[in-house]
């Protein structure tokens, strides 16, 4: 691509892979998925905008619309904002600018103790062991 359609595709990190989209749709449009919004929101949602984002990545795959480009950044970018919607409004937070002070410092011992005695920490060792065990050669095998 010339740095010209390298500046005006330059969100297209955004875009899913088209299959993606198709599972959305059929998910969307399952009896389980109905089921799902029928509990949830009290009514079945349009699946419309997954048929016609899936429709656009196609045409975006096949022949790098501009149109179907941007019709999919801008479905992404509404969905990123609807996300992320009740995290701005939230009020209740104070947000920091910076990590605390203490943020890296070691863990107490007790805590360290827990880690070390954790089934995850045996698992661990347990690979480790496999991994430098006994070669074939030097394993005996009794016929």
């Amino acid at each position: 691509m010339t740095e010209q359609k390298e500046e005006r595709f330059k969100l297209d990190w955004m875009i899913r892979p088209c299959h993606v989209y198709q599972d959305e749709l059929k998910e969307c449009k399952s009896i389980r998925g109905r089921f799902h919004q029928l509990f949830i929101f009290g009514e079945t949602l349009d699946c419309s905008q997954w048929e016609n984002d899936y429709q656009n990545c196609q045409i975006w795959g096949k022949e790098h619309s501009e149109a179907a480009y941007k019709s999919l950044v801008n479905s992404q970018q509404k969905r990123i904002d609807e996300r992320f919607q009740a995290h701005f409004r939230n009020n209740i937070w104070e947000r920091r600018a910076t990590p605390p002070e203490n943020w890296n410092q070691p863990l107490p011992d007790y805590l360290n103790e827990r880690v070390n005695s954790s089934s995850l920490v045996a698992y661990y060792d347990e690979l480790q062991q496999q991994k430098t065990g006994p070669s074939k050669k030097e394993s005996c095998t009794i016929l």
